[in-house]
Formats: C-alpha cells, structure tokens, sequence
C-alpha cells in the first residue's frame, strides 16, 4: 500500500478479525483524511477505542457517525466487528454522558519513558518528538532514555540522549528505585533501563499511542514508534495547542523541549561565522547512500535538484555559496564539478556505498550524530533551502529553519504529513 492508497472496507474487517486495533484505527484515520464523513472509518476507530477501552473517543466518533446511523448495521457487519462488540457500541452511543475523558485526572507521579527506537540520529529524534507529544497528551512527565540499543550508544553511556541534548525527565536509575508500577505489563521497574524488550514481537509489541492513553499506571514507557500525524485526534480540545497544524506541532514541541549541549550549537555557529557570516547562502540536502537502496524514487529525486536550485540561486545575489549537505563522496564529487568552488561543505564522515553512515562509523557514533546536527543547524540558518522530503535531515531542517513561503523546498513533500501505513501490521492485509 503507498501513502496515498485508501485502506479498502476487506482490508480492515481482516485486521479487526484478529483484534489488531491499532493497524484498524491507522487505516480508519487514513480513510477519515479521504473524506470525513466516511462511516466505515468512524466506526472502525470507534471499535478501535473500545478495545483500547478509551471509552470517551470510541463515544465521541460514533457520534461523529450519526449522519448515517441508520447504515451502522450494515457498516459494522462489513467491517465483521463481533456482536458483543456491536452491542457495547451501541449502548456507548445510546448513554445519555459522555464518560470521563482520559488522562484527565491529575496525578503525582506520572512518567513516560521513551526509548531509542534505534535507527538514524533524525529518525530517533522524530520518535522522541512523537513521545513528547503523547506526553502532552497524556498529562506524564516525559523521560527520555537511549540505551544499548541506541545506534549511538559507545557502552559508556547510561542514556545517550544526554551527549546531544540537556536530559528530559529524571534519570532512569531514579524511576527504578520507586518502584511503581509500569505499562505495559512487559515492564517492570527493574526493567526499565533494558532494551528490545519484544518491541516487535510478542505480546506486547508495537505498542501505539491507544495502548499508553488513559492509563492509571504511574509509569507507561513508549518503546515503538507513534508519529505525531496518529496521535492529532487526540488532543484534548483545551490544550494550546489542539488548532495547531501538524507543522506548527512539530516547531512547537521542538522548541520547547530539545535543548542542545552547549558544545553542539557553539560548533555549529563558528562554522556560520567562518563561511558565511552575515551573507546569504543556499542549502542543499542530497541524499544518498542507504537512502537509495530505502526509496528506489530517491534516484529520480536528483534529476529534479539542479532545477530547484536554479530557481532559488536566482533569488539569491550571484555566485553566492552553497552549503551541500551530502552522507555520500560520490555526490559531493558530482556537486563540486558542476558548482566548483561555490561549494562549502563541514568536514564529516561520508560513504561511497550504500550503507549509511550511523552503521558504519562504530568507533565515532558520537561524531557521527553531532556531525549531521552540526549540518542540519548551519542549513537551517540559510537563506533559502532544497531537499528530500523523504530524509530525515532535510525534514529538520524544515522545522528548525525561519522559512517563508518557497524558500524551503522538499521534494516529495514533507512526509510527516503522511501515515506509515505498516507501522502496526501483524498479518499481510490484500
């Protein structure tokens, strides 16, 4: 299924079949983005709320529904939700009150661990910010905690997070020595610094945000990716920002959660003092080495960057430099024949393969990660940008930067304005 396909009525049946709740209420979503008024995707996430037992959402889509409540017969027999189920639904929907609202009661003691999910550094990052966000949904203390299984873990570190960013949350050791209670059952506080603990299987596993809301534990920990476009319809309607477009999310949460290590933003601003001072400049993100073997289109995305940065070389004064951001010798070679001396680039480690770099450079994680943050601050500070809407990078550079209609460019679109359609699936789905 790509990103734009619409989940077909057969596809979810199969998955409710099996009680996946979590794949249904994904394919429900990205029906309801097709059109809102679709009844088969309203109560596929009403049903998806009951097992969760968020009894307050699977309530509030049936009445979303109830333009066409006289098909719901019809549409939870196509659907093939149990009878049992059916009929809680529809007493959920005939109760007079609304229950209480999740995550509403205030209580000491309330954590979110989030930990690694163990990919690149920007892919991590996008997962922390996930976690942030149900964070503030949820009304928990987020603590972030990257161990072993963090590509950037050296074996020195207790949390890895803390090389690149101030903590989030107290440290792990902490939350052990209360002792309290965690979810998913899974855990235990003893626990809680382990890693891969059935993150993709087993019972427990691919955890998404319908499993971690409304939960009186004191500790629920996030081990799975949960994106941020997922968890929107869950904001309560009085948080600040429940109106927020998705971009507005991510700038937001950015911002008032991820402070960089002082050494980090010091490297960064002497290398835009050295090169660039004042000066307007073009940035580009070319992606490739692992990248390609990812998304064969990555291979058609370079053929459409010499014309993208035409037209922004033309907004800018003549001969003014180009910061390239590239993982790969081979585009940095292809750039400086055709850009010669215009070209400025950090010197980072690079590959001529298609194995990215944050599996490659074991012995140098550390430098590795504060590289590609280093580049991703100095191109966000430029006056006019071009990259890959698929890589994660240039969808940092995106958020972080101060940009103005065209002036940022991602081709392929932001792709956080899309679902993951595999996140949660556990059976093959035609």
């Amino acid at each position: 299924m790509s990103r734009m396909d619409v989940p077909k009525i057969s596809q979810i049946a199969m998955l409710v079949a099996v009680n996946n709740f979590s794949q249904v209420e994904l394919y429900g979503q990205i029906r309801l983005r097709a059109n809102n008024n679709d009844p088969y995707a309203l109560i596929a996430i009403a049903w998806a709320n009951l097992k969760a037992d968020l009894l307050y959402h699977s309530q509030r889509f049936l009445r979303l529904a109830e333009n066409c409540q006289n098909k719901w017969p019809e549409v939870a027999a196509e659907l093939s939700v149990p009878d049992d189920d059916w009929e809680k639904l529809f007493a959920l929907h005939q109760q007079p009150d609304s229950p209480q609202a999740p995550d509403t009661i205030s209580l000491e003691n309330r954590y979110l661990v989030i930990k690694a999910w163990g990919y690149g550094f920007w892919s991590d990052m996008l997962h922390v910010i996930g976690g942030l966000m149900l964070a503030e949904i949820t009304k928990r203390q987020p603590v972030v905690h990257w161990g072993a299984n963090s590509l950037y873990s050296t074996g020195e570190d207790i949390n890895s997070f803390t090389d690149f960013f101030q903590p989030i949350g107290p440290d792990i050791e902490s939350l052990i020595l209360k002792e309290l209670n965690c979810y998913p059952p899974k855990w235990k506080p003893k626990l809680l610094s382990a890693e891969n603990n059935d993150k993709t299987k087993g019972e427990w596993s691919k955890i998404s945000g319908l499993h971690l809301m409304g939960r009186n534990e004191p500790i629920c920990v996030m081990d799975y990716y949960i994106g941020v476009l997922n968890l929107m319809p869950y904001l309560p309607e009085n948080s600040e920002i429940a109106d927020f477009t998705i971009d507005q999310i991510y700038a937001y949460l950015i911002q008032k959660y991820l402070k960089l290590n002082a050494n980090i933003v010091k490297r960064a601003n002497q290398f835009y003092q050295e090169h660039f001072a004042s000066s307007p400049y073009l940035a580009v993100h070319v992606r490739g080495s692992d990248k390609v073997g990812e998304f064969k289109v990555v291979d058609k995305f370079h053929n459409k960057y010499q014309q993208l940065i035409s037209q922004q070389l033309e907004q800018l004064p003549g001969n003014c430099k180009i910061f390239l951001m590239t993982d790969d010798t081979r585009l940095l070679k292809n750039y400086l024949d055709i850009f010669g001396d215009r070209i400025v680039t950090t010197d980072c480690l690079r590959t001529d393969n298609q194995i990215g770099i944050h599996y490659q450079a074991q012995e140098q994680v550390k430098e590795s990660a504060n590289e590609v943050i280093v580049d991703t601050l100095i191109a966000s500070r430029a006056s006019r940008f071009v990259g890959n809407g698929y890589s994660n990078p240039s969808i940092f550079v995106y958020y972080l930067g101060k940009w103005k209609n065209s002036e940022c460019l991602l081709i392929g679109g932001n792709r956080m304005h899309h679902y993951n359609t595999h996140l949660y699936k556990t059976i093959n789905v035609v």
